[in-house]
């Protein structure tokens, strides 16, 4: 389903992207060369007009956040993490302690990669 929704979003945006520049193509032969230059002049004029626009408003933003984390009203973080009990899986699905196979409370069979006995601890990567 989601597969063939972004492929129904692309398909749409080619259609419209393909549109969009038949439009500008046709208008861009109608104006002439120097029409188009001015045309693409005062677009670009207002692009970084709204680029510098944006950024400004994103400094305030930040001044703002700043201040309030310098003044201490900011929303107190707290210092620690919640502890969060942690128990490691096996890639075989069971939890060590649980008496399937593969626990620790099972004793490993000799040539395994949990086995001891192997030479230098090697153990067998899967």
């Amino acid at each position: 389903m989601s597969r063939t929704f972004w492929l129904l979003v692309g398909a749409v945006g080619g259609v419209v992207a393909y549109r969009k520049g038949t439009q500008t193509a046709t208008r861009a032969k109608e104006l002439g060369p120097l029409g188009s230059a001015q045309v693409a002049a005062s677009a670009t004029g207002r692009l970084a007009s709204r680029t510098a626009h944006g950024l400004g408003r994103i400094q305030e933003v930040k001044a703002r956040r700043e201040g309030k984390l310098l003044t201490g009203t900011a929303e107190q973080i707290a210092a620690e993490p919640v502890p969060v009990e942690w128990v490691p899986v096996e890639q075989s699905g069971t939890v060590p302690g649980s008496g399937g196979p593969g626990s620790p409370t099972t004793p490993p069979s000799p040539g395994s990669a949990s086995d001891p006995s192997r030479p230098g601890g090697a153990r067998d990567v899967p």
